[in-house]
């Protein structure tokens, strides 16, 4: 849940948050995934591109730019399922006609980006509390935020909202 929140946080905030030289020495450097689009995706708008690449964030190695790409690789890898975004079958290399729609792609997509953030539970109980101290005070928060913001978005219950994903 909250992957549609995830997608909408903006290039310039996830380069803020890294440290790839760990310049503030805490033991964390990370950094964003830079790789080139596949052809059937367009850099979001005020997407930031560096060498022709650009900032990915879903899946294994943040390997996949939104849910587009997300969700047509999860058709196509993990069940074996082609479109025409992903037509050749993963098993046998060879392209085949496409096995799912691009409307159901994209409802799926629409899906994914519309369920709600993660509701923190249980928020006043002591081993909750003591949890999150703990994961704060073992430097967790430092690449595992809390608290993030989206940008802007055509579907205005994501656009410009604070959420805490601890991603």
């Amino acid at each position: 849940t909250g992957l549609g929140f995830l997608e909408l946080v903006t290039d310039d905030n996830i380069i803020a948050l890294a440290d790839p030289n760990d310049m503030d020495g805490d033991g964390i450097s990370g950094v964003p995934n830079w790789i080139e689009l596949p052809g059937f995706i367009s850099p979001r708008p005020g997407a930031i591109s560096k060498n022709g690449k650009y900032i990915h964030r879903f899946g294994k190695k943040a390997a996949a730019y939104n849910l587009l790409h997300q969700t047509v690789n999860a058709y196509n890898q993990d069940i074996g399922i082609t479109s025409i975004f992903a037509p050749s079958d993963v098993y046998s290399g060879l392209d085949t006609d496409p096995e799912v729609s691009n409307k159901t792609i994209h409802d799926v997509v629409f899906y994914l980006q519309t369920l709600k953030a993660p509701i923190p539970r249980r928020q006043t109980n002591p081993e909750v509390i003591k949890g999150k101290e703990l994961f704060i005070q073992t430097g967790c928060e430092s690449c595992h935020r809390q608290t993030l913001k989206t940008g802007p978005s055509s579907i205005e219950p994501l656009s410009n909202k604070t959420f805490h994903p601890y991603t």
